[in-house]
């Protein structure tokens, strides 16, 4: 985690560079090279960052258990009992229905 860090502190070092030296090819070779790290340490710091904004898959659900959900939420828009092959393969959690607050 800290890699990108130290390649953000070696480009801005070597920006630094070509104020203090009286060559021209080092000074564009420094700026070129303070830019090319600049850009990675950048990158590399997003791409930490997308990686760990991912998503957990055990948590999604199978195409079977969405089609199960489909059909009991259609069974209860019909005002029928929802069928038992649809609650055998039924989501793995069911949270209980959300009360209205007490009103005051």
């Amino acid at each position: 985690m800290r890699m990108p860090w130290i390649l953000i502190l070696v480009a801005a070092a070597l920006f630094a560079v070509p104020f203090l030296t009286t060559s021209v090819g080092l000074g564009t070779l420094c700026l070129l090279s303070s830019l090319l790290l600049f850009v990675i340490g950048v990158m590399w710091l997003i791409a930490s960052r997308v990686e760990g904004q991912g998503r957990n898959t055990a948590q999604i659900l199978s195409p079977d258990e969405l089609r199960a959900m489909r059909m009991q939420a259609d069974a209860q828009r019909a005002g029928q009992p929802a069928d038992s092959s649809a609650s055998a393969t039924a989501p793995r959690e069911s949270f209980p229905p959300i009360e209205p607050p007490p009103s005051a």
